[in-house]
């Protein structure tokens, strides 16, 4: 018993580590020490040396080794349904091999892997947070798939939960922007800005300048553009390009910013300024 007990404490040391290196950024360190962590936990229990190896596998997906994270996220699956069935163990791995399957462009995969992570939550935890995130996962790869009218009522379902149980919160706000989205892509312009206007009232008083409120300042300028207020565009973009440009500013999203702004200007005739735009992000 001694021995197990040193064995696990050096697990959790390891353990800490790798959160601490994921924490920090340092991706190849964090690998490294999940790893590791899930080779010492083998010795103590599968359960707990297969919970290391999913963190281990969303540190690889990360890095971009997509078919090596499914690998790992298939036999974490195989050890939660074996050991602990039907539990919340066995809903997170199904979560992350959505997500895996998301990235390489799988939704009818993707969509399978959260349907059977959602039953199992609504099962055993109700109306609750992770029900809500489920369901917004869910919504996302189905507004992929094309079907607006179940990604609509599914984000329906997951923000009425946000606001009942954490109002005002990131996750309301996140929930609002891809109704936006949504409404955007059926022609209702009003109604998405209305969304989107919603959510950006919650990203700036609870994360003011921050990248969540740039997308959604892109989203604002993009339905400005569409309804024909390039001045109103051109404000929303450049607010949008000068926080990305203080964060991130070696990123795609700066990029699109300029591009979006090239746009408005080409409409505008300012055919110089343009240029210029698009002659930044080349």
């Amino acid at each position: 018993k001694a021995e197990r007990v040193g064995i696990y404490d050096v697990d959790v040391v390891q353990a800490r580590e790798a959160a601490a290196a994921e924490q920090q950024g340092d991706l190849p360190a964090a690998e490294t020490a999940w790893a590791r962590a899930a080779e010492l936990a083998t010795r103590v229990g599968e359960v707990i040396a297969a919970e290391y190896r999913l963190r281990l596998a969303g540190v690889v997906r990360t890095r971009g080794d997509v078919a090596r994270a499914q690998q790992i996220l298939e036999g974490v699956l195989a050890v939660f349904e074996r050991e602990v069935p039907g539990s919340l163990a066995v809903a997170n791995a199904l979560t992350s091999l959505g997500t895996a399957a998301f990235g390489r462009g799988d939704l009818a995969a993707a969509q399978g892997y959260n349907e059977r992570a959602l039953a199992i939550r609504e099962a055993l935890l109700g109306d609750s947070i992770e029900v809500a995130g489920s369901l917004h996962n869910l919504g996302v790869i189905l507004r992929n798939r094309g079907d607006l009218d179940r990604a609509s009522e599914l984000y329906g379902r997951s923000l009425a939960l946000y606001r009942q149980l954490v109002p005002r919160s990131a996750d309301e706000a996140r929930v609002l922007n891809s109704l936006g989205v949504v409404s955007e892509s059926r022609g209702e312009l009003g109604r998405a800005e209305e969304y989107f206007r919603q959510a950006l009232r919650i990203r700036e008083k609870l994360t003011p300048e921050s990248l969540a409120v740039a997308g959604t300042l892109t989203n604002l300028g993009i339905l400005a553009y569409k309804r024909g207020d390039l001045a109103g565009a051109e404000q929303l973009h450049e607010r949008a390009l000068a926080i990305r440009q203080r964060i991130a500013p070696d990123s795609p999203d700066v990029a699109n910013s300029l591009n979006e702004l090239g746009n408005v200007a080409l409409e505008r005739g300012q055919l110089d300024r343009a240029l210029d735009m698009y002659s930044r992000f080349v």
